[in-house]
């Protein structure tokens, strides 16, 4: 069904005379164009169909064929399509902007090409500019890191061996110990043969002492922890055990002490040589004892047949209990 209109031919009539006479627009674009001419002179009041099964471009009036490149042109072309083969994959951007100023003005397509290349490499350059950056960032807070846990490990090593630090190298069974400095003292005494003759001695290097005696709570931890295995239950003679110190042990026993907590702690334990021990117990006076000449049961267990838990009695100047 269609409008005829009411000029000498129907809207859908005019169109495509009008149309056809298109030189440049083949079928499909004509028949296209005539319905929405249609449709506007209509006012939608009709809508052309097609039928249709073409497999080309079919066109009314063909074009003309095209004017000939002159050969000076296609020769540039060809150069510049040589040049463009030469520096399509560079990463020189000098090289790129050289054939945009040698072969851009004359052939757009390729001055595109590289100006797409240059905008290319400028950004992988800016991204491998901020990829270096951010690397060197980190490579700098890492270093710094490390600066910062060798300072850290300095000062506890100077702490480590800082005199009166009082540590323990484990919180359930370890005893506290006291660093003492390096130094010198004297050794032995004129009073008593055996301690002849008084002499000076030298500590190289500093170490730790034991705050207290070992008590019976710190043996039973040993023992129950595989070690002190040769005397496991030392007898207190009625004294009482706990907080007071081990007796009824030997040389040997004490020996095994140590090698537990050796064991335990992952650091040397050992007892103290004879010139460590009075160089402890002296705490750097000359005196008969740490606190004077005399001595009273007031500043030891002196005088009295049974041990006092530890730390019953002042310490000497360096921190150490019952040394007297």
């Amino acid at each position: 069904m269609a409008l005829d209109g009411t000029g000498r031919n129907s809207p859908y009539a005019a169109s495509l005379v009008e149309r056809l006479k298109a030189p440049k627009d083949d079928l499909s674009a004509i028949l296209i164009d005539v319905r929405n001419d249609v449709m506007r002179a209509t006012r939608n009041k009709q809508v052309p169909w097609e039928h249709v099964a073409l497999r080309a471009r079919f066109y009314f009036s063909p074009l003309a064929p095209a004017a000939p490149v002159p050969a000076s042109l296609l020769q540039a072309g060809e150069a510049a399509e040589r040049a463009w083969a030469l520096v399509n994959d560079s990463a020189d951007v000098r090289a790129l902007d050289a054939f945009r100023r040698q072969y851009g003005a004359a052939n757009p397509f390729y001055d595109r090409l590289a100006e797409g290349r240059i905008e290319q490499l400028k950004q992988a350059a800016e991204a491998k500019r901020k990829a270096d950056a951010e690397a060197e960032a980190r490579e700098r807070e890492r270093l710094a890191l490390l600066q910062k846990e060798a300072d850290e490990k300095k000062r506890e090593e100077a702490d480590t061996t800082r005199a009166g630090r009082v540590f323990r190298d484990c919180p359930d069974a370890c005893p506290e110990m006291v660093v003492l400095a390096a130094g010198e003292s004297t050794m032995g005494s004129n009073e008593y043969d055996s301690e002849k003759p008084p002499h000076r001695v030298k500590i190289a290097r500093p170490f730790a002492v034991g705050k207290f005696e070992v008590t019976f709570a710190e043996w039973e931890a040993c023992a129950a922890g595989g070690g002190c295995t040769g005397n496991r239950t030392p007898g207190d003679g009625g004294w009482g055990k706990g907080r007071r110190p081990v007796v009824n042990v030997s040389w040997h026993d004490a020996k095994e002490y140590v090698a537990w907590l050796s064991r335990k702690t992952g650091k040397t334990y050992r007892l103290l040589s004879e010139a460590e021990w009075e160089h402890a117990a002296r705490a750097g006076t000359t005196t008969r004892y740490a606190f004077g000449d005399s001595i009273a049961n007031s500043q030891a267990q002196y005088g009295v047949d049974k041990t006092a838990e530890v730390g019953t009695f002042a310490p000497n100047a360096w921190g150490l209990y019952d040394m007297h």
